[in-house]
């Protein structure tokens, strides 16, 4: 056995009997996914980012079901100190309580709306090259999971809970992918305790050697692919021509892995330069919510096409909006009419006014 199988399995030895029975729930019982199999996911992800960690999300989540969304990925995001470490915790006046996340679930169900869960890590010392893709824990792979497992597991557990239609049991973390055997058995554990449809959400750039994926129901991806080599607005016609590579890219993703593939996230702020790196916000661009509706129009027609993805989720309409916010939210902005015209389409429906 390598070096590496034998990290990977000491690695996924630590996430089984760490996780045992973390959370104090009871497995999940078996029960009817909420989202037929034919029924692609449109809609919104919701960042659950308030300073108050008993932040009231209602409102938010009424205003998304009125842009005809079906869907909202709540997103939970959990700390830790750099990518050194290898305790992951709550952080005061970032992370939600339990309760309000257990509320915002109800919330969504009273507006119609389906429910996913995404739980992220952040690091508090955040900056360039340095982020959840970059993770590499001193104390080794198994601790890391250690700890990120019971994060994952309570949250599928609250998600279980509140009925979430999926589960997103990983998001964008590069550097850890290769860690076969601790993906599994987080996977299997989660298992246990949801039992809606259960999926990962890779890197745009990195998402083609994933080995855990056969043991997902349907792989996620973001799709922050660049549009630009510079930081002027393209034109429609730049940005379909633009779209020509991603969308054979994600295509390709389905036949490779043989799994649906949904977008978990999709976005622009709204600032000048936004299709070159989309990922980014530049606090000292002009703002720019123009620019931010024509990427946005131009993303939902290249992905909600039936023969590139099975669903899309915008980012992120947790934000201020208005005409003032240079953010991703396309609250108050008009990009949330471009969006809405474009989910109608999806539910083949005719266009949002």
């Amino acid at each position: 056995m390598t070096r590496r199988a034998l990290l990977h399995g000491a690695g996924a030895g630590l996430v089984v009997s760490a996780l045992a029975g973390a959370t104090g729930l009871p497995p999940s019982p078996a029960r009817t996914n909420l989202l037929a199999p034919d029924e692609r996911p449109r809609g919104f992800s919701l960042g659950l980012f308030a300073s108050d960690p008993a932040w009231d999300y209602g409102p938010m989540l009424a205003e998304i079901a009125a842009r005809g969304a079906t869907d909202v990925l709540l997103v939970v995001a959990w700390y830790q100190e750099d990518e050194r470490a290898s305790r992951i915790a709550p952080e005061p006046r970032r992370s939600p309580e339990e309760d309000t996340l257990r509320r915002t679930f109800r919330q969504a169900r009273d507006v119609g709306l389906r429910t996913a869960l995404m739980p992220i890590v952040r690091l508090r010392d955040e900056g360039p090259g340095r982020w959840r893709g970059s993770i590499a824990p001193a104390a080794g792979i198994g601790a890391w999971f250690a700890s990120y497992g019971r994060f994952v597991l309570a949250m599928a557990g609250v998600a279980e809970e509140g009925r979430a239609a999926r589960f997103i049991v990983g998001s964008e973390f590069v550097s850890l992918e290769h860690a076969e055997g601790p993906w599994r058995a987080l996977v299997a554990a989660t298992r246990a305790r949801f039992g809606g449809r259960v999926s990962y959400s890779a890197n745009w750039d990195h998402a083609e050697a994933l080995p855990f994926v056969d043991a997902l129901d349907e792989l996620g991806i973001n799709a922050y692919f660049p549009l630009a080599d510079d930081d002027e607005a393209p034109t429609r016609a730049a940005l379909r021509a633009a779209w020509r590579a991603p969308r054979a890219v994600l295509a390709g993703l389905r036949r490779h892995y043989g799994k649906p593939l949904v977008v978990t996230e999709v976005g622009y702020p709204a600032r000048r330069g936004a299709a070159r790196a989309p990922w980014q916000i530049d606090l000292a661009a002009p703002i720019d919510t123009a620019l931010q509706a024509e990427l946005l129009d131009a993303a939902c027609e290249a992905l909600c096409d039936p023969a590139v993805t099975d669903g899309l989720f915008v980012w992120n309409w947790f934000g201020y909006g208005g005409p003032s916010d240079g953010g991703y939210s396309p609250r108050g902005k008009p990009a949330a009419a471009r969006v809405a015209r474009w989910l109608a389409r999806m539910g083949g429906e005719e266009q949002a006014a």
